[in-house]
């Protein structure tokens, strides 16, 4: 009975309703004190959460996974579908994550027994074990904390969590909150009216009794039977002003407009000197040795500016030589840029011939050891793209396609192949894997460009590439941004860059590659009607072949 009385109330709380100007109570969790009034915080942007939901990656379908500690030994089983957070250890392990347990799911029908993991208890879990929070909804259980008694909440039993996730997480951000802790954002629904959230919440990885009786339930599930789903409310829509909502600089679009070749100077200038003597001799001197550093941007220049920082000089390109000046009297200069502090210095560029374009101010965010810059390709990369691959199950095969780790897992939720789209018309025919936007797409094997760059979904882009061996993929949702040359009949090197990570203009969605592969035995265009996964029959799950290829790069 209390599925089915479940299944409607999740069927409620799904519908498409209207959520126009809502101007949703704000509140934050404390342990001690429960919910408390946040109505005078402001909501901003986030590119991390702590929270994620364990599952099991193995040949068979297990309903707990293994916690071990550092030597590997199994400590305790944890059911799959329990919400954990991640904590930071002395002692990192490859392909492992270090994680305290914050709430054992309740929902799993595994029969309690002395090996069960305890909320509180730490220790590692496998990387593909770890899903992202944001695919769950959280229902509480009659363990959830005693709260006093509001115009809101009577009390928490059966109200159901879901952590926001747009295109981007959302924490709190006011005077009184401890400003070391990221309050991450939940739209919480009352029992009794599941029609709109009754409130957005923020909870921290440092205060997490409000989970300690829980049920999750996987988004998918709701969004194969009810389409109205996908239509959820933005969260500006739920807070009912949108200069509540501030982006932070943790945000990469956000740190990377200094880029832009105009710059709009709508703050003033701000230059912060050391107090030391001014008389020091020599104050400034060239830093000489050390881990070679380079200029690493996503685009393929940067200006250079006077030491007033308000003339651009020259410019500089991705992967230049450079060196920093250091100085007993500092002479590092802030500019703010639409309201976001950047810090300056001064360097050298040591390999230029001419002499009046050696010196100048760049923010030293755009400096990284060579070895460090994503948008660089390493010399394994340049050797490794001469290889020939006869196939898919090649030894040499393949290149992953972004240039690091996804920031979500792709083998879950709605990233995953084969997911519900359309409330369950159709499948999903790609894995989707999230990075930043602007950032580098990698060829994950030699080929030829079959089709050119064409717009594929909501304002983003995809090409196509027969690789070695006759297999073929569509890279997805690209940036409008091109790379000089890459047109049909292109001969590609494995991991040489063919276009830029995209985001849809929908807001839905994270920056991703939509990966979709294809065996290359059909003929003709790859999306086609009817139902299914509505692509080309030759289809294939890449699934298996990316975390082969993740698992060797990263």
């Amino acid at each position: 009975m209390r599925n089915y009385v479940t299944s409607i109330m999740l069927t409620l709380l799904f519908l498409n309703v209207s959520y126009a100007e809502e101007n949703l109570p704000l509140y934050f969790w404390d342990n001690q004190e429960g919910l408390i009034s946040a109505q005078d915080c402001k909501i901003t942007t986030t590119s991390q959460s702590p929270f994620r939901v364990s599952s099991y990656t193995g040949g068979n379908k297990q309903l707990t996974e293994n916690i071990r500690n550092y030597a590997g030994v199994r400590q305790s089983n944890l059911p799959t579908g329990s919400l954990v957070k991640l904590v930071e250890t002395k002692y990192d392990k490859d392909d492992f994550q270090s994680i305290q347990v914050v709430g054992n799911n309740e929902g799993n029908p595994t029969p309690v027994h002395r090996w069960f993991s305890q909320r509180g208890d730490k220790g590692y879990l496998y990387n593909q074990s770890l899903l992202p929070a944001e695919d769950f909804v959280f229902e509480l259980g009659l363990g959830a904390p005693e709260i006093n008694q509001d115009e809101v909440f009577k009390d928490l039993i059966n109200t159901k969590w879901a952590l926001i996730s747009e295109s981007q997480y959302y924490k709190l951000t006011c005077d009184r909150l401890d400003q070391k802790r990221d309050y991450v954002v939940f739209k919480v629904y009352r029992v009794h009216d599941l029609y709109r959230p009754a409130a957005l919440v923020g909870v921290s990885a440092e205060e997490t009794e409000i989970f300690k009786s829980i049920s999750s339930i996987p988004k998918t599930e709701m969004a194969d039977k009810i389409p109205a789903f996908k239509r959820e409310a933005l969260l500006v829509h739920l807070i009912g002003n949108e200069s509540e909502l501030i982006q932070a600089s943790d945000e990469v679009e956000v740190k990377e407009k200094i880029e832009d070749e105009e710059i709009k100077e709508e703050t003033a200038l701000e230059v912060a000197k050391n107090t030391f003597d001014e008389k020091v001799a020599n104050p400034l001197k060239a830093i000489v040795g050390g881990l070679k550093k380079v200029v690493c941007i996503s685009g393929e220049s940067l200006n250079v500016r006077n030491s007033e920082l308000d003339r651009v000089l020259f410019k500089t390109q991705l992967g230049e030589p450079v060196k920093v000046f250091q100085s007993f009297n500092a002479e590092n200069k802030v500019k703010l840029i639409n309201g976001e502090r950047y810090e300056f210095v001064k360097v050298q560029f040591p390999e230029r011939e001419e002499t009046d374009q050696k010196e100048g101010w760049i923010a030293e965010l755009f400096i990284k050891a060579e070895s460090d810059c994503k948008y660089i390709e390493s010399k394994n990369e340049v050797t490794i793209s001469k290889l020939d691959i006869k196939d898919l199950n090649d030894p040499n095969c393949c290149e992953f396609p972004t240039v690091k780790k996804p920031t979500h897992a792709y083998t879950s939720g709605a990233r995953a192949f084969g997911a519900g789209r359309s409330g369950g018309a159709r499948k999903h025919a790609a894995c989707d894997l999230y990075r930043f936007v602007e950032e580098p797409i990698k060829s994950v094997a030699p080929g030829t460009v079959v089709r050119d760059r064409y717009y594929f979904y909501q304002g983003t882009y995809a090409l196509e590439v027969v690789h070695s061996g006759g297999f073929l993929v569509r890279y997805g949702e690209l940036d409008n941004k091109s790379v000089s040359g890459m047109s049909k009949g292109r001969k590609v090197k494995m991991s040489e860059r063919i276009g830029y990570m995209g985001k849809v203009n929908s807001n839905c969605c994270r920056p991703m590659l939509h990966f979709e592969l294809f065996k290359g035995t059909a003929r003709g265009a790859l999306t086609t009607g009817g139902s299914g996964f509505q692509r080309r029959s030759d289809l294939l799950n890449p699934t298996q072949y990316l975390l082969k290829w993740e698992s060797e790069k990263f």
